[in-house]
């Protein structure tokens, strides 16, 4: 009859039909695995993050240990025999920088104390050069990440501000103390979202 569909055109149809329904399950496979793909990005940025953080704290405790260390091996109820010279000798420039116990070394009568080169001879340990040529991975990790000023144990003077203000903090939360601590100063410096360093957000 006139008007009534052929058999070539149901096949056109029937054709179209499964080819659309191919092609919505081709995607609705693609979409599962993109956001799949993205959950696992994520969560790898997320570990990233924590270990960052994680080495930044175990950065700043070592800083606190050495100054403990320092402030006992200065002190004066420890004897003499006990205690460490730890300056290094001053450079031959005197306009280069130099710590005040390196300038004031030749200055030091008292020579009971052990120093620091005696120790660095005695003492068996690995210097740096050699953990670099049997363990390049142990600087690899010193390296600074793409995107980032410092590598991620260095503690930058933002840093050191930032855990000395925390230490105050926890002493006296109600005093003021003006610092130039970053967390001190929210307005001036806001934390950025996590998602601006996730390349895949």
């Amino acid at each position: 009859m006139d008007g009534s569909p052929t058999k070539a055109e149901d096949g056109v149809v029937d054709r179209r039909s499964s080819g659309y329904k191919s092609w919505k399950k081709k995607y609705r496979k693609m979409r599962i695995v993109f956001d799949h793909k993205m959950q696992h990005g994520e969560e790898l940025h997320k570990q990233e993050e924590k270990a960052s953080a994680t080495v930044k704290r175990l950065a700043v405790e070592n800083d606190r240990l050495l100054d403990l260390l320092v402030e006992v091996n200065n002190s004066p109820q420890i004897p003499p025999e006990k205690r460490i010279d730890v300056s290094l000798a001053p450079p031959a420039d005197p306009r280069a920088p130099a710590l005040p116990m390196d300038r004031q070394r030749a200055l030091q009568k008292d020579r009971t104390m052990k120093r620091l080169e005696q120790l660095l001879a005695d003492v068996p340990h690995t210097s740096y050069r050699a953990s670099r040529d049997s363990h390049p991975a142990y600087t690899a990790d010193l390296a600074v990440p793409d995107g980032e000023a410092h590598p991620a144990p260095f503690l930058s003077a933002d840093d050191v501000d930032n855990y000395i203000y925390a230490v105050d903090a926890s002493l006296d939360p109600d005093a003021h103390i003006p610092t130039l601590a970053p967390r001190a100063h929210p307005g001036a410096h806001p934390v950025p979202h996590p998602h601006l360093k996730n390349p895949t957000s």
